[in-house]
């Protein structure tokens, strides 16, 4: 697939460290994110523009949603642009402020972004301070649409196909939900409104046990006979017809050109206002088999009050997903309409108890079954206790910082490639700063960082668990309990400002500045080590809450939402940054300017 961006020569003009904060001004500082108004303030500032299209002579766009979004508010303005697609959106505070316009056809975008699905520039106001007139510009949304044909090359209606961005994590290929559409009786799809891009489609497979009706495939012997049988009756007579066995089958999942796997797809790519109508997906059929087992508990009797899930490995699924429940009776269950392909069974066992309390079922089991096309019998899964993780919370304030009354202690799963996780648990901090994670099931896990929106006052500092550092390296969960989990949070946040400038010293608020640790052991989806911002109009930016540590800043014109945090877009960035290296609750004034 083609990336459309690269890496933009970044130039160091000053590192300046800010002086600490002097006794005078520490104090408890602003209120928490949960504490900020909903209802936005009112003031004299004016942010007001137009809508236009991406012609080569610009039209205004009437009808479309302009929503303005403040920092520091929950609620926000919206304004529906006139038949001179003009907003005007009055009576603002001073603040950052950010604009995003909708319309069904076009794909939403953000002001200053590149294109749509990007980040947005700011827009800063002083008090009463009217804003330089604002052009938004909104690309024709992208259409792909094919047929849908069985494998004699007949319409299949009523299949459902999604489309979406096609994009690499940990190196498998992936695909983020674009939009969907169910085939007409012609076999026919479209999904329309899409940005441009590279896009992955695919087919939902049918015939499943979450499906009512199963798919019976007769071969041209069985129809012959049914055809023979049914006029072999004396004349005018009603014989009565045995319709064949056949045999169950399920359609499988087919990604474009009409191939099995995710792996395999070829992306793709539309242009802005581009319509693809010939992205055809022939799909197949297979062997629907049954996959049976047992389910007791550790004395070997049939449990109660149990959920199981059957998931087939890499394949992306749409639909609901595959539940069931063991018989009370002997434990037994089965899933039917299965092809062949890995699959992975889960079930959690919960109590009255914490049923009623909300909490994390304490029991768990896991089965990896394999399918050739044979039913799959006699499975046996046993519960397990489940694991809990306790400890306690610290706090170490050095501006005298209240700290919070409520906080959530919560684990981020670790997964392989093509791994299928149990899912992650959390638990309340208590009036001591105790706290205890229920129902953890065998596998890899991270401590959680919040993010410094969630606490702006506070930053993780550390978890220790069993003398590691569990905030970026992860533990094993296997069977007992664990205890001792010490969480510490620090008042003392790093922060990163500057401004962004072009060869020529104006501002260039275009580009994306991308933070990243010079430790490659960190670069892992979610990385608490990681940033992309975008500055605003003024070519300024401000990074918050980085852990202390040595790091690289670079800028580049464009890049897919999560790519920051894949090694082969981070590699090449490694020679066109900066070093900047941050001590604990250290600021510092970082400019930065591109070429030059």
């Amino acid at each position: 697939m083609t990336r459309r961006w690269f890496v933009a020569g970044v130039i160091l003009l000053a590192v300046v460290a800010m002086p600490a904060v002097a006794a005078a001004q520490r104090g408890a500082g602003p209120a928490p994110a949960r504490d900020t108004p909903f209802l936005p303030a009112k003031g004299g500032g004016v942010i007001a523009g137009h809508v236009l299209t991406t012609d080569a002579t610009p039209r205004p766009m009437r009808n479309v949603i302009v929503t303005l979004r403040g920092d520091g508010y929950r609620s926000g303005w919206t304004f529906i642009t006139d038949a001179d697609g003009a907003f005007n959106f009055a009576e603002l505070p001073a603040g950052r402020f950010t604009l995003t316009a909708t319309r069904a056809g076009y794909p939403s975008v953000n002001y200053g972004a590149a294109r749509p699905g990007r980040s947005g520039t700011s827009i800063v106001l002083k008090d009463n301070e009217r804003a330089p007139q604002i052009s938004l510009r909104m690309p024709k949304g992208a259409v792909i649409s094919g047929r849908v044909l069985d494998e004699s090359g007949a319409p299949l209606g009523g299949a459902r196909v999604s489309v979406g961005l096609a994009t690499k994590r940990n190196g498998e290929q992936t695909m983020s939900f674009g939009g969907s559409d169910s085939t007409d009786d012609r076999g026919v799809f479209r999904v329309y409104g899409l940005p441009a891009g590279d896009y992955v489609v695919s087919v939902d497979a049918r015939g499943f046990a979450f499906q009512p009706g199963a798919i019976i495939k007769y071969t041209p012997a069985e129809i012959d006979a049914v055809m023979r049988s049914a006029t072999s009756g004396a004349a005018g007579a009603s014989a009565p017809v045995t319709p064949p066995a056949g045999q169950e089958v399920v359609q499988l999942s087919a990604y474009y050109p009409s191939v099995r796997t995710l792996a395999e797809a070829l992306p793709v790519h539309v242009d802005a206002g581009q319509e693809r109508l010939d992205v055809d997906v022939t799909v197949s059929y297979a062997a629907s088999v049954a996959i049976s087992g047992f389910l007791l508990d550790a004395e070997g009797k049939p449990p109660a009050g149990v959920v199981m899930n059957l998931v087939q490995v890499g394949v992306v699924r749409t639909g609901p997903s595959v539940f069931g429940r063991p018989s009370p009776v002997d434990g037994s269950f089965s899933f039917a309409g299965n092809p062949p392909g890995r699959y992975v069974i889960t079930a959690r066992a919960t109590t009255a108890q914490t049923a009623a309390n909300g909490e994390t079922p304490p029991l768990w089991a896991r089965a990896d079954v394999v399918v050739n096309g044979e039913p799959v019998t006699g499975v046996r899964m046993v519960l397990q206790e489940a694991a809990d993780i306790s400890g306690t919370v610290a706090f170490e304030s050095v501006a005298n910082t209240a700290p919070p009354s409520t906080l959530r202690i919560g684990l981020t799963a670790v997964l392989s490639p093509g791994e299928v996780g149990m899912g992650a648990s959390d638990a309340a901090m208590t009036a001591d700063r105790t706290f205890k994670i229920a129902g953890v099931p065998a596998g890899r896990f991270r401590v959680a960082s919040p993010t410094i929106a969630a606490m702006p006052n506070w930053s993780m500092k550390s978890a220790i668990l069993q003398g590691q550092d569990v905030l970026d390296e992860p533990f094993e969960v296997r069977t007992g309990d664990l205890s001792g989990l010490t969480i510490t949070y620090t008042d003392q946040i790093t922060e990163i400002n500057g401004s962004l400038e072009d060869a020529s010293g104006r501002p260039a608020p275009d580009f994306y500045i991308i933070v990243f640790p010079v430790d490659q052991k960190y670069w892992y989806q979610n990385s608490r080590r990681i940033r992309a911002v975008r500055p605003g109009l003024d070519g300024k930016y401000v990074i918050r809450g980085l852990p202390p540590g040595s790091y690289r800043i670079g800028a580049v014109t464009d890049v897919e939402q999560n790519d920051w945090f894949e090694s082969w877009f981070l590699q090449p960035l490694l020679p066109a940054s900066a070093e900047i290296v941050l001590g604990e609750g250290e600021k510092k004034a970082f400019p930065l300017k591109i070429g030059g």
